[in-house]
């Protein structure tokens, strides 16, 4: 939840809840960031609706195989420092470690919960 449930952002997500929102994305810390929104506005546009769970997971997959290839190739100091400047320099999504950070929530509308038997 973002910011805690206490906070403006964990207020919304509450509220959409209540409200029966089936899917919520946010930045787990900072939902105001362009590349953020770029990202989301990308996978939002990348395809059937019904498929954003799936390309969520394949772009961190490729966040992922990228910061262990830079990982793989300097020295354990090197890629921490690497990460963190990261997220203040980068200009594309690939490349940043924050990409770890989009969280989404899917309720997926064709599971339904199961009945306890009674």
């Amino acid at each position: 939840m973002p910011g805690g449930p206490d906070t403006h952002g964990g207020r919304e997500v509450e509220l959409a809840l209540r409200a029966g929102c089936p899917v919520m994305m946010w930045h787990r810390s900072d939902c105001f960031s362009p590349l953020f929104r770029e990202e989301v506005s990308g996978l939002l546009a990348g395809g059937d609706f019904r498929s954003l769970p799936r390309r969520v997971l394949e772009r961190r997959r490729i966040v992922e195989a990228r910061m262990a290839s830079a990982a793989a190739n300097s020295s354990p100091e090197a890629a921490r420092q690497a990460s963190e400047t990261a997220n203040e320099t980068d200009e594309t999504w690939d490349d940043e470690p924050a990409g770890f950070q989009l969280a989404l929530l899917w309720d997926d509308p064709r599971r339904r919960p199961d009945v306890p038997a009674g």
